[in-house]
């Protein structure tokens, strides 16, 4: 909002829901414009405790599918218990080659580790389950 002028929303795949002066704008206004109805912007919750790590990253390198290039490059992060954890980005900037990584051998990493509950699991793939 300290950047813009103007705020332009489009959501369904293109549509342009409306141009709003960023000096009108409210975040319901936006809010609203984004979801396509009124949203309740402040919850009434306890601040987070996050608990014991459940997944760990070090110095993750993934090769992309670009001429070898490393599409990962020394990432590292840490997800708690209890954490909400999102990965965003423009596609092509290595979301898809971090995410075949961690999930189980999809992906070769080529330096770094995964760990799961401390347990290193990189390049593991996951146990099938048994439903019989």
């Amino acid at each position: 909002m300290e950047i813009t002028d103007r705020v332009t929303v489009i959501r369904r795949g293109g549509e342009v829901i409306g141009t709003v002066n960023t000096s009108e704008a409210t975040p319901q206004l936006l809010a609203r414009m984004m979801v396509g109805r009124d949203v309740v912007l402040r919850l009434e919750k306890p601040p987070a405790q996050p608990g014991k790590s459940v997944l760990r990253v070090e110095n993750l390198w993934v090769k992309g599918d670009r001429g070898g290039e490393d599409a990962v490059k020394g990432l590292s992060f840490e997800v708690r218990a209890g954490e909400i954890f999102g990965i965003a980005g423009v596609e092509g900037n290595g979301q898809t080659e971090l995410i075949e990584a961690i999930t189980g051998g999809l992906r070769k990493v080529e330096k770094g580790k995964i760990l799961m509950e401390d347990k290193d699991v990189t390049g593991k793939t996951p146990p099938r389950s048994s439903t019989t």
